[in-house]
C-alpha cells in the first residue's frame, strides 16, 4: 500500500541536495482518495458558481451542486491534518532530528500560506489580497499543527470542540455581517484590526471555525495511524460521524422549537453559501467525512487485493498528488478567461461574465472537461515533477 515519495525527487539540476530530504510517510489509499474528491469537488463547485450564479435554474440542480460543493473544503482541511500526522511519524520513524521537522513543516506552511496571498492577487486581483481564502487557512493551521503537534489528541478535539462552540457568538460579538456586503461578498477594511479579525473570524475561510478539522484530523491520525502498515480504524469513527449527523439534522429540524439564542448560534439549518460555516454545516460535514473515511479505509486500504494501480484509482492518486497544482490551476482557466474576454470588449467591470456566461448544465459539462484537461496535464507532471507546484514547494521547504 505504500506509494514512492512525493520527496523521493531531485531538485533542479538533476543533483541531490546536500541537505537530507523529509522521508516517506505511509500513504493511505482512503486519504488520496478523499483529497482527489476535495479538488474535484472544488472544480464543480466553482465552475457553478463562475459560469452560471447570475443564471436562473431550478433550485434542486442548484442545491445538488452546491451541497456537494460544500463538502470539499472540509475535506481538504481535515486531510491536511491526518496527512501531517502520517508525515511526522515517518521523520519520526526516520530518525530526523526535532529542528530539521521543524524547519521543514514551518517551510511548508508558509509557502502555502504565502501562495495563497499570490492566488488572491493574481488571480482575485489585489483588491482580494486579504480575503483569507482557503490556501491562507491552510497554510495558517498547518503552522499551529507545529505548535501544538505533541498535545495529546484528546485535548486536540476538546479545542476543536471549544472551537465549534465559541465561534457562532464570536460572530455575533464582532458584528460578522457587517463584513460582508449584499451579495454575499467579504469587503474586508484595510485597517490593521480588522485585517486581522478577517484571519480569525471574519474572513472566507477563518481560523474560527475551520481550525477544528485539521485538528481533528490530526488527532486522528495521532491515534489510528500508529502502524507503518495499514491500520483498520475502528467501529467508533462511523459512530461518531453518525452521531453528528443526527445532531446536524437535530438543528435544522428544531430551529423554530428552541430558544432564540440557540436557533441564532447553533440550530441554523443547512446554508446556501456555508459563509460562515455553521454550526450544522460543521457538524454534518464531519460526520459524512468520518463515516466516509471509514469505509473507505477498510473496503480499500485494508483490501490486499487492491493495489492503486487500476485505472480508477491512478486517477485519484494523481489528482491527490498535484491537489494544489489543480487548485490554483482549475481558478485561472476558469475565472482568467472571462476577464480577459471583459477586457477585451470594452465592459465598464472586468468580471462582468462572471456568473452569466453559461447555464448550470453547460458549467458542469466545461467542469468535466477541464477535470479531464488537467489529468492529462498531470500525466506529463507525473513524468516531469519538477514542473509542479508540489515539487518546488517541496524544494523550498526542504
Amino acid at each position: 500500500m505504500q506509494q514512492d515519495s512525493p520527496d523521493a525527487v531531485l531538485p533542479p539540476g538533476g543533483q541531490p541536495e546536500p541537505r537530507r530530504s523529509p522521508a516517506p510517510e505511509q500513504r493511505y489509499l482512503s486519504i488520496d482518495i478523499l483529497r482527489a474528491l476535495a479538488i474535484l469537488l472544488m472544480i464543480e463547485v466553482h465552475a457553478v458558481d463562475h459560469l452560471s450564479r447570475r443564471i436562473p435554474y431550478p433550485d434542486y440542480l442548484n442545491n445538488i451542486t452546491q451541497i456537494f460543493g460544500h463538502l470539499a473544503a472540509p475535506l481538504f482541511t481535515l486531510v491536511a491534518g491526518l496527512s501531517y500526522a502520517l508525515w511526522l511519524r515517518a521523520q519520526q520513524r526516520a530518525g530526523r532530528s526535532t529542528d530539521e521537522i521543524v524547519k521543514y513543516s514551518l517551510r511548508r506552511g508558509l509557502f502555502v500560506f504565502g501562495l495563497g496571498f499570490v492566488v488572491n492577487v493574481f488571480i482575485w486581483l489585489p483588491d482580494s489580497t486579504f480575503d483569507w481564502d482557503i490556501l491562507q487557512s491552510i497554510g495558517g493551521c498547518a503552522i499551529i499543527l507545529i505548535a501544538v503537534r505533541n498535545w495529546r489528541p484528546g485535548t486536540l478535539i476538546a479545542i476543536a470542540v471549544v472551537i465549534l462552540l465559541v465561534t457562532p457568538p464570536l460572530r455575533q460579538l464582532v458584528d460578522y455581517d457587517s463584513y460582508w456586503n449584499v451579495t454575499g461578498e467579504f469587503t474586508y477594511r484595510t485597517k490593521l484590526g480588522p485585517v486581522l479579525l478577517g484571519f480569525f473570524l471574519t474572513g472566507y475561510f477563518p481560523l474560527l471555525p475551520w481550525l477544528l478539522y485539521p485538528l481533528i484530523g490530526f488527532a486522528l491520525g495521532q491515534l489510528y495511524y500508529r502502524d507503518e502498515k495499514a491500520t483498520p480504524l475502528p467501529p467508533l469513527i462511523p459512530a461518531l460521524g453518525a452521531v453528528m449527523l443526527v445532531l446536524a439534522l437535530l438543528g435544522g429540524l428544531l430551529k423554530p422549537e428552541v430558544p432564540a439564542w440557540i436557533a441564532r448560534y447553533y440550530a441554523t439549518g443547512w446554508p446556501d453559501g456555508f459563509y460562515p460555516a455553521t454550526t450544522v454545516f460543521i457538524l454534518a460535514s464531519l460526520g459524512g467525512t468520518l463515516i466516509g473515511l471509514w469505509i473507505l479505509n477498510r473496503t480499500i486500504d485494508l483490501n490486499e487485493s487492491v493495489t492503486g494501480r487500476g485505472p480508477v484509482l491512478t486517477f485519484f492518486r494523481r489528482y491527490s498528488y498535484f491537489a494544489l497544482s489543480a487548485y490554483v490551476l482549475h481558478l485561472a482557466i476558469q475565472i482568467w478567461p472571462l476577464r480577459l474576454l471583459a477586457l477585451w470588449e470594452g465592459q465598464m467591470r472586468i468580471d462582468y461574465y462572471q456568473g452569466r456566461s453559461l447555464e448550470i448544465p453547460g458549467a458542469l459539462v466545461s467542469a468535466l472537461l477541464l477535470i479531464v484537461a488537467l489529468y492529462l496535464l498531470f500525466i506529463f507532471l507525473d513524468r516531469h515533477k519538477k514542473y509542479s507546484l508540489e515539487y518546488f514547494m517541496r524544494w523550498v521547504s526542504s
